[in-house]
């Protein structure tokens, strides 16, 4: 079958990895894709990943049999609508569905109305409320964009100008912002414990658990500097016992469905839920619709299921899904500054194939400039390994990724150490 993924990041990078081993899948179109992937069963077409009308005509054309759409801001533009409209195959929520995502403000309605557990919140919308009440919260908090975010709509607040700054930077517009407007802000509770990202797939009623990761948002060693997109993850978590599986689908996972379904939405696609272990139980932050950027490619790595057949899965009741190799390590490699904006940056990346066999590179938006591969602004490369232990693993990408250069070059050096 001939299938059509949508993409240039690492995160579709891994998919296709996964699935081109597939003896049933004949072509893998990868809209628009990257410099990464040389395949005789893999094609980049220059389609942006929110072109629905253009991935549609495209599908028609080309005797594609399924699409998978795996990207936030192209979920919340329609992509999957569109598709579906026209009578495609696809896997991945329609917008209406990922409402959980891009409408945090909607989200945390539905939380309290379906019996959720979430840490408490309060939306503000009025300027002066917002102001007024950003001086005399309670800390620690955390202040949060209501809409969809390049990775930087959440804040953890510790002092009275962190909540300030990031009052400021949502209601100044200087968030990257993808849905939603700076007029809401919701300060919610700060609540402790063990943070994990918990990935389900769901058929609209039943959902399978696909693995849990701890990711590294914060740009800096040791969980310091700004928000970022992700800088790398591991899986698993090493904590996380069918109990507390048990506990997330229960109380978090099976409400949502329920409440979806009772909107006339049944929710279709990967529910990445962002969930606390507190000393009293699980709480959901919040929700993704989509694998998680660098999670998917750390548990990719671990994944000993047909990951196709997942995909094209009507009916979950009762599947189940295996891991294999303790761990799996994946360090995400940037251009300077990052997630700072200091301009175009556009580097040839030297030492790809120095890199030792075992280890996988995922790209993210690369591209051959006059023969050579050259970096994109931002994140760059996901340097990815498994190994008998988290620590082996983290051993392994650290080892190699020294051989892999550009100017500017950064990265965090403690992914998989730093628990």
């Amino acid at each position: 079958m001939n299938l059509l993924l949508t993409g240039y990041c690492g995160r579709s990078h891994s998919i296709i990895e996964k699935l081109e081993t597939d003896p049933r899948v004949g072509r893998i179109f990868w809209a628009p894709g990257n410099a990464g992937k040389v395949s005789s069963k893999v094609q980049n077409v220059p389609i942006r990943t929110t072109d629905g009308a253009g991935l549609v005509r495209f599908a028609r054309e080309n005797a594609v049999d399924f699409t998978i759409v795996s990207q936030n801001f192209a979920i919340y533009e329609g992509v999957v609508n569109a598709l579906r409209d026209a009578n495609l195959p696809v896997f991945g929520p329609t917008r209406e569905m990922a409402a959980l995502e891009w409408d945090k403000v909607w989200a945390k309605d539905f939380f309290v109305k379906h019996g959720i557990p979430s840490p408490t919140h309060r939306l503000l919308t009025d300027p002066e409320e917002i102001s007024a009440y950003a001086r005399s919260v309670e800390l620690p908090t955390v202040v949060k964009y209501g809409g969809l975010a390049y990775g930087g709509g959440v804040f953890l607040c510790h002092t009275r100008e962190e909540v300030l700054y990031a009052v400021s930077q949502i209601t100044n517009s200087e968030i990257r912002a993808v849905s939603g407007s700076d007029e809401a802000v919701i300060f919610e509770q700060f609540v402790t414990g063990r943070e994990v990202s918990m990935h389900f797939m769901a058929d609209g009623e039943n959902s399978v658990f696909v693995g849990d990761a701890r990711d590294y948002k914060r740009a800096e060693d040791g969980d310091h500097g700004a928000n970022t997109a992700g800088m790398g993850s591991y899986t698993p978590t090493g904590f996380v016992t069918p109990e507390h599986i048990r506990q997330v689908q229960e109380q978090i996972i099976e409400p949502t469905l329920a409440g979806m379904q009772d909107l006339g939405t049944p929710y279709r696609g990967v529910l990445y839920a962002g969930v606390m272990f507190t000393d009293r139980g699980p709480m959901l932050l919040e929700f993704n619709c989509r694998f998680g950027d660098s999670e998917c490619q750390a548990l990719m790595g671990r994944l000993d299921a047909n990951l196709l057949d997942l995909f094209l899965a009507k009916n979950l009741d009762g599947v189940t899904v295996g891991f294999k190799d303790p761990s799996c390590v994946t360090v995400v490699m940037c251009t300077a500054g990052y997630p700072a904006d200091i301009g175009l940056q556009e580097h040839a990346i030297r030492g790809l194939d120095d890199v030792d066999p075992d280890i996988t590179v995922y790209h993210y938006g690369t591209k051959t400039v006059d023969g050579e591969i050259v970096t994109p602004t931002g994140r760059v490369l996901s340097v990815t390994a498994t190994g008998y232990s988290r620590e082996a693993a983290a051993e392994r990408v650290y080892a190699n990724i020294p051989r892999i250069t550009w100017e500017g070059v950064r990265y965090r050096r403690d992914v998989g150490r730093l628990v």
